[in-house]
């Protein structure tokens, strides 16, 4: 133990410098590369033009134009810059106007007068505006876009025809960025060009060599709530990580969950927003881990419809399961794993059991504990005995198996045993637990720092739950590790702040809201773990703070699905990221678990206590049961002005009579 001591007090201190150093990193870094490239953001502000009275004052002049009535220019200021006025929820590809003049409100008015032609009698249409501060010109043949560019730029075609011209937020809302494979998010100029070519039908088409104009701009949407300043597809202010907000977040997206539930329990997967209509492809480990999701906030709201929408999910899941026997070198018997391919994965039945396990301490009940044992048998079954696990075993028990790996399967497996054995306290489960992470640390991730460490969040919430059973301070030394690699990862985005506002706590270029979900929810596991040893684990909470503001940039809120054919299908929910709308069911899940559980430390914080976390028992729940019950109708009712309660509102879980 004293061997170990020395090393946890190394990786405390690097945690510290690399989390503090990074501070001072985003506070003085400034180099003249990235201001050659993009511009400061800072520099195309204008004190009138991002004033939400102005904008109000706007949009009422832009009203009057469009009904004819009177226009009030009073508030709109002197100094003029081209204005884009557009119409949503008028026709698929919105109309816009574009206006200038000496004087901003005549720039405004210009706008309205060209947008009013467009629009079919009696509309009332959502209205966006956008204010031109930057532009420069370019060629059809090379618009001039950037890798961090999309939904940043607008692309103008001037010509004697007319004008034709995509806005920023148009960029993304309307898919001239990304393709229809998931996979595949990359700037499309042949899109662009016809979304400007079909502006202008009488216009034949420009030649490579034809000049563009690319416009920046500062952007806003009317809401009931009045103007919002916009940015990309979301709202330019960071939201603050307070745990009311917190909550009303979570409620949020838990509701989306439980909509995307089908009768028969499977989960929607895939959802294209800019169409408005769902996608092929399936993955059931995803499967388990959204249910998991949904049952946490089962957990933490009591809200009854979501929890029938898990137990249908379990019992999709079970019916893609197998039964077999099978034996490893520490054990096996009869097995239950999930079948999906031509070979079975591990993390199949490990978040299979995660998933059962976290029914189980959610709701006091074991009807799923003997399912839950015979995933674990099949986990036993995949073990070496080095402690790894088998990640891809063959379909045939003692086939031969597929030779490949997994970073995320062996932590997932882990953690289902780890929390199985607080329910189920059978050594084996947490003596197979102990190995596969003794393996993933003294092994997989030995010798590596800040740099090389993958960043594991299964396996942080799993050590997690083994410094509960062990106090091992291994552990507690390898989830400081892992938060010190997390925090490594921050700075490489921290320094690209100055001209990419919404890249504040995201990871990876372009930042995408999984990556920052799955580090969220390993950082809230570290929290626990130093909470559990007594550790303060500096800058590991601001860490996670400033994480999760990035995540909350990605969450469709009533406000911010404006532009969408079908607002009803995507509010609450995440999307892949600033840059990319469209929804799968695990970018709501890993977000949904790391705002749970950051509203759950902050409230801790405050003395307030909330269920999750490795302590928190059955029993707990159990105790909870009455004051956990949230006013959710009030919570939700936001979302549920666009699409009502969800399908599993009018279902209850009582036999029908005679059954």
């Amino acid at each position: 133990m004293s061997r170990d001591r020395p090393w946890g007090l190394i990786v405390g201190g690097t945690l510290a410098v690399v989390v503090l150093g990074g501070a001072l990193v985003q506070q003085l870094w400034r180099p003249g590369a990235e201001r050659h490239r993009y511009p400061i953001e800072a520099t195309l502000e204008r004190a009138d033009l991002v004033d939400v009275t102005v904008a109000a004052t706007a949009f009422g002049a832009a009203r009057s134009v469009l009904t004819g009535g009177q226009v009030d220019e009073r508030g709109l200021g002197e100094a003029g810059v081209p204005v884009v006025l557009c119409a949503y929820r008028v026709r698929p590809f919105a109309p816009c106007g574009r206006g200038e003049g000496e004087r901003l409100a005549d720039a405004v008015v210009a706008a309205a007068e060209a947008l009013r032609p467009q629009l079919p009698p009696a509309a009332r249409p959502v209205l966006t505006l956008d204010y031109e501060v930057a532009s420069r010109e370019v060629t059809v043949g090379a618009p001039g876009h950037r890798g961090r560019d999309p939904g940043l730029w607008g692309w103008r075609l001037d010509s004697e025809q007319g004008v034709a011209l995509v806005t920023p937020v148009q960029v993304l809302a309307h898919d001239v960025f990304g393709g229809d494979d998931e996979d595949d998010k990359r700037f499309r100029p042949d899109r662009l060009r016809d979304r400007l070519l079909a502006q202008l039908p009488e216009l034949a088409p420009p030649g490579p060599e034809a000049p563009l104009t690319r416009f920046r701009t500062i952007a806003w949407v009317e809401t009931d709530d009045g103007p919002l300043r916009t940015y990309r597809l979301h709202g330019h202010a960071r939201v603050p990580v307070e745990p009311d907000v917190l909550r009303q977040r979570a409620a949020w997206a838990g509701e989306h969950l439980a909509s995307t539930v089908e009768r028969n329990g499977r989960v929607r997967y895939l959802y294209d927003v800019s169409e408005g209509r769902p996608l092929r492809g399936y993955n059931l480990l995803r499967h388990g881990g959204t249910t998991y999701s949904l049952l946490q906030a089962y957990q933490r709201f009591g809200h009854e419809p979501w929890l029938r929408a898990a137990e249908q999910a379990i019992a999709y899941l079970l019916s893609k399961s197998e039964r077999d026997v099978r034996q490893g070198p520490y054990g096996g018997g009869e097995t239950l794993w999930v079948k999906e391919t031509s070979y079975v994965k591990l993390g199949g039945a490990g978040l299979a059991l995660v998933m059962l396990t976290q029914h189980i301490q959610a709701t006091g009940e074991r009807t799923h504990l003997e399912d839950a044992r015979a995933y674990a048998r099949f986990l036993v079954s995949q073990q070496q005995r080095s402690g790894e696990f088998v990640y891809f075993a063959s379909l045939t028990p003692g086939g031969t198996p597929r030779d490949r790996t997994s970073a995320y399967y062996p932590g997932e497996a882990i953690l289902g045993l780890a929390q199985l054995y607080a329910i189920d306290p059978d050594p084996l489960w947490l003596a197979t637990a102990q190995r596969g992470a003794d393996w993933l640390i003294d092994t997989r991730d030995a010798g590596k720092g800040p740099a090389e460490l993958a960043n594991d969040h299964w396996l942080m919430i799993a050590l997690s739950h083994l410094v509960h059973h062990t106090s091992d301070p291994r552990y507690v030394a390898h989830s400081k590790a892992l938060a010190g690699a997390v925090a490594y990862q921050a700075q490489k985005n921290a320094k690209k702040v100055d001209t990419h506002a919404d890249y504040f706590g995201g990871y990876y270029e372009p930042p995408r809201s999984t990556p920052a979900a799955t580090r969220g929810e390993g950082l809230v596991a570290v929290l626990d773990t130093c909470q559990l040893v007594g550790d303060p684990c500096e800058g590991v909470l601001q860490l996670l703070l400033d994480t999760v503001t990035h995540e909350l940039w990605s969450q469709y809120t009533p406000e911010t699905v404006w532009w969408m054919p079908r607002p009803a299908e995507a509010v609450g929910g995440f999307s892949g990221g600033i840059i990319d709308p469209d929804l799968r069911n695990d970018f709501t899940q890993h977000n949904l678990s790391s705002v749970l559980g950051t509203e759950r430390h902050l409230r801790a914080a405050a003395g307030e206590m909330v269920p999750g976390g490795p302590t928190w028992t059955a029993q707990a729940q159990q105790e909870w049961a009455v004051p956990r019950r949230e006013m959710v109708d009030e919570l939700l009712a936001p979302v549920r002005a666009f699409r009502g309660p969800t399908h599993w509102d009018d279902v209850t879980n009582e036999p029908e009579e005679g059954g």
